[in-house]
């Protein structure tokens, strides 16, 4: 079976989203299986589930596989905390996921083995934005932003611009939140928007595309890559 060191053979014709999204599906459980069991119950159960998942989820693995980072966090938990987790696993990185404790005691009922550590925020809310009452004290490699929700879904730029404010963070990874991506540009961090690294392996090493539909990658200017 095929691990996730080996190139993933994609042909100029599987261009397409759709074909993309398609080949993620065949591809994820040999890669993250993990991840294709949260997608099965998540398509059962909570009604959450969007055909695009495995496409995000690998392409999250492609950028710890990049980016190399031993000091994450995850603002919202779900289906990419266990991408994290077998990140920790494989790397020894540490890894801290911010949410409502709500949801976490969800996802760690399932898989009770995550390798992170859990931080329970209570979420404040002003019109249409949302945040999480929560500052972090050391610097971060990556920061991952995927909530908390307010509507329907956006609004979460907030924690963004008061984390990159309070202590260095390196890359700032959006779950596609465009509101959350205007906000980090309105202010000066230092941060230029990058290209993202493509879910594909070519010999283990990932590709890169203009712009990716699931994520909007920040980076330090003072970071190298």
């Amino acid at each position: 079976m095929s691990t996730d060191s080996e190139p993933l053979q994609i042909e100029p014709e599987e261009a397409s989203y759709a074909a993309m999204v398609k080949t993620a599906e065949l591809w994820l459980p040999r890669i993250l299986p993990e991840c294709e069991e949260y997608n099965r119950l998540a398509k059962k159960e909570d009604g959450l589930y969007h055909p695009s998942y495995p496409l995000k989820q690998l392409e999250l693995w492609a950028f710890c596989l990049r980016l190399q980072p031993q000091r994450i966090v995850e603002l919202g938990c779900g289906g990419t905390t266990l991408v994290f987790s077998k990140w920790a696993k494989r790397s020894g990185a540490h890894v801290v996921v911010v949410d409502e404790a709500r949801w976490f005691s969800v996802l760690s009922s399932r898989w009770p083995a995550l390798d992170v550590t859990f931080l329970g925020a209570e979420v404040k809310r002003t019109g249409s934005e949302a945040w999480y009452d929560w500052r972090p004290e050391n610097d971060i490699d990556l920061l991952y932003v995927d909530g908390p929700y307010e509507g329907d879904g956006d609004g979460v730029g907030v924690d963004a611009v008061n984390i990159t404010g309070a202590v260095k963070v390196a890359n700032v990874l959006f779950d596609y939140r465009l509101d959350a991506v205007d906000k980090l540009r309105s202010v000066e961090r230092g941060y230029s928007f990058e290209p993202s690294p493509m879910w594909a392996f070519c010999n283990g090493k990932c590709g890169l595309s203009s712009f990716t539909r699931h994520h909007s990658w920040f980076r330090r200017s003072d970071v190298s890559v």
